[in-house]
């Protein structure tokens, strides 16, 4: 995995498909100089969360989580992110902490649902 830290101006970043990878590379938590990232794919991961910082992605469009079978659950300063406008969740187990998910007013309601 690379040192995130090194990439400021980063707009895709993808990790599909990467079913062993169990924890994101501790150089993640320098999202606040990813300033440019719009799209973060994270599908079919084995993650069970995402860092706090992931807070700091203030310009992400698109966040895809879907099918990362042992996600829980998102942080808090998720709510953060009031540019995220598609949030692909389906194949998770997230239930619960997406209730603060309403501050985030760009987001397209239907792409929530878990199917």
């Amino acid at each position: 995995m690379p040192n995130f830290s090194s990439m400021p101006n980063l707009e895709r970043l993808n990790i599909e498909g990467c079913t062993s990878l169990r924890k994101l590379h501790s150089s993640i938590g320098a999202f606040f100089e990813m300033k440019f990232l719009k799209e973060f794919l994270l599908n079919r991961i084995g993650i069970k969360e995402l860092p706090s910082s992931i807070g700091y992605l203030t310009s992400l469009d698109i966040l895809d989580v879907s099918w990362c079978l042992k996600f829980q659950k998102l942080p808090n300063s998720f709510a953060n992110m009031r540019r995220l406008r598609k949030l692909y969740m389906r194949g998770t187990n997230i239930s619960s902490s997406i209730g603060h998910l309403e501050s985030l007013e760009a987001l397209d309601p239907l792409i929530l649902l878990k199917l």
